[in-house]
């Protein structure tokens, strides 16, 4: 891992990690001389829903620069080829300072569009408002029908897996997103992502950097401070305020923001959110954990060691 890296490509460090691992309090302590942060969240990127999504604050913000945090209205659907585009275009902007870039995030696929490409897709608007008037559950039981290697199925041992990553039923982006790939492109999401792999794109950054590995009591005890926290700087609020503002928009596909809105709508009680919040952002936690333990260019590392890691890797990698 420590090696000197053997290529000429300019190194982005990576800090990733399950949501509420402690990212961001590690990424308060980096030199803001020196290096400056690109965000790897799908939904920090949204304007006016700091709080249920944990971005960073401004004081923060203010003191290391960040890119890609709240930068799009919530009524925007993001996709991960923007994100990818504007990350490369971050990059670049923080190597012409002579500064040294940090991907920071919690979104392994994010990461792996940055890192490996993506399939160009033709912008079609109206066959984005055709899926959009569609159910979550109608538009999964199409991508069922014309894709079904795209999903995460139920486990069967004489199935090979396939070597691109499948989708959960239950990711209403993702399967939206994959829904759109076809129409648009009339090829299968699978099959794209297949060709993808085999056959990757030229890299023009070398990747290099850890996720964060914590012991289960103690990622559980963080989630909760921090499902308690949200409530306390009023995610409620934050919530309906968006609604009222945009609607059911893409930016309120975020965890806790549908519960918070029926408790701002007065339709369910307050009354064990904080247990909800929780248990919704641990199973996030658990599937965003067993990604990243898979990713051969990131090292485990626990917090309380992250920056002796860290020091060492920059002193081979810069």
């Amino acid at each position: 891992m420590y090696q000197k890296c053997q290529t000429s490509l300019p190194t982005v460090a990576v800090l990733l990690g399950a949501t509420g691992s402690g990212k961001t309090r590690l990424i308060s302590e980096l030199d803001p001389n020196l290096y400056e942060i690109i965000s790897c969240d799908s939904r920090q990127c949204y304007k006016e829903l700091e709080t249920g999504t944990a971005a960073p604050d401004l004081k923060l913000r203010k003191k290391i620069p960040h890119h890609l945090v709240g930068i799009f209205p919530p009524s925007e659907r993001i996709t991960a080829a923007q994100f990818s585009d504007l990350a490369r275009k971050s990059i670049f902007r923080i190597l012409k300072k002579n500064k040294r870039p940090v991907l920071v995030g919690g979104s392994g696929f994010y990461y792996s569009a940055l890192q490996n490409g993506m399939f160009p897709v033709p912008d079609s608007p109206h066959i984005r408002k055709e899926l959009e008037k569609m159910s979550h559950v109608q538009i999964l039981a199409l991508l069922q029908k014309e894709d079904p290697a795209s999903l995460i199925q139920p486990e069967r041992s004489n199935v090979p897996k396939p070597i691109h990553p499948q989708i959960h039923p239950n990711d209403k982006y993702r399967v939206f997103r994959a829904m759109e790939i076809i129409l648009s492109c009339g090829r299968r999401w699978s099959e794209i992502w297949e060709e993808q792999k085999k056959n990757p794109p030229s890299k023009i950054f070398h990747f290099s950097g850890f996720c964060l590995s914590l012991s289960e009591d103690r990622y559980h005890q963080q989630l909760r401070e921090r499902a308690e926290e949200m409530i306390h700087q009023g995610i409620i609020d934050e919530a309906g305020s968006v609604y009222e503002k945009y609607g059911d928009c893409p930016g309120l596909q975020s965890i806790g923001y549908r519960d918070a809105i029926e408790i701002y709508l007065g339709k369910k009680s307050i009354h064990g959110f904080g247990e909800r919040l929780f248990q919704s952002h641990r199973f996030l936690g658990k599937k965003q954990r067993l990604r990243f333990r898979k990713e051969k260019s990131l090292l485990p590392v626990e917090p309380d060691s992250f920056f002796s890691h860290f020091h060492k890797m920059e002193k081979r990698a810069f």
